[in-house]
């Protein structure tokens, strides 16, 4: 269910676009959208706040699944109604898989170690080809 929420997101984002004077004013919007939802989920959870020294043992790299958000609304509202929305879905989905074999087969980040064998393979290039057939038929 979650995964049909990102065609329309892109949708949505670009259809704002279209309405405001730069892409990025969409984005905002869309990033302001997300931030008034988790601050009413924070505020009805109550979560304890992490202490200084927890926060500093957190490596730097793992703050910026923010900004990567960003760049992947910002460029879905810049890409997507120039390309549609399957050709931009199959090639971010195929992006996706090619990322998600890399980071389980070394076991990067907080990914149990998974390596690559020639069934992921076979699979990943079946997702490949259907992101081909659907781009270039």
């Amino acid at each position: 269910m979650v995964g049909t929420l990102g065609p329309i997101q892109t949708g949505v984002n670009a259809t704002l676009s279209s309405y405001l004077t730069h892409p990025s004013q969409a984005a905002f919007i869309s990033f302001l959208g997300g931030v008034i939802i988790y601050s009413i989920i924070l505020f009805f959870l109550k979560p304890t706040l992490p202490s200084l020294d927890e926060l500093k043992k957190i490596p730097l790299w793992a703050f910026t699944g923010g900004l990567m958000g960003a760049c992947i609304v910002f460029g879905a509202i810049i890409i997507a109604p120039k390309i549609g929305a399957a050709t931009y879905v199959s090639t971010f989905i195929t992006g996706t898989i090619i990322m998600s074999l890399l980071l389980d087969h070394f076991g990067l980040m907080a990914f149990q170690t998974k390596p690559i064998d020639l069934w992921t393979i076979f699979g990943a290039s079946l997702v490949i080809t259907g992101m081909m057939i659907v781009n270039f038929r």
